[in-house]
């Protein structure tokens, strides 16, 4: 990517917190998940602990051929993360090293 001097615009998913009303909320929580992904050129990933709609947002993205950057720290991932992922690193400062290194932000 070419570097413009202007950082990429981010977002946080939880911007739309649904914790404690997500059974009132599905098809908003999936959704919204799903119209991030589209308006993304990156997804960072904390796969610290499993999560059912984290995997499921890793692996759409990952059929849209995202870059998935995936923070883990486990020793061996499993090898639906490793597959998915353009990257596992261990920690937030390598994920973002990484993203500093190969795009703008």
């Amino acid at each position: 990517m070419q570097s413009s001097n202007k950082p990429l615009p981010t977002f946080s998913p939880l911007r739309r917190d649904y914790r404690g009303r997500e059974a009132e909320n599905v098809q908003e929580i999936i959704d919204g998940g799903i119209q991030d992904i589209f308006g993304s050129d990156v997804l960072l990933v904390n796969a610290a602990r499993p999560s059912w709609g984290t995997a499921m947002e890793l692996f759409f993205a990952a059929k849209k051929h995202k870059v998935i950057v995936t923070v883990c720290p486990d020793e061996h991932p499993s090898p639906w993360l490793v597959g998915h992922s353009t990257v596992i690193v261990k920690t937030f400062e390598k994920a973002f090293n990484y993203l500093k290194e190969r795009l703008v932000i």
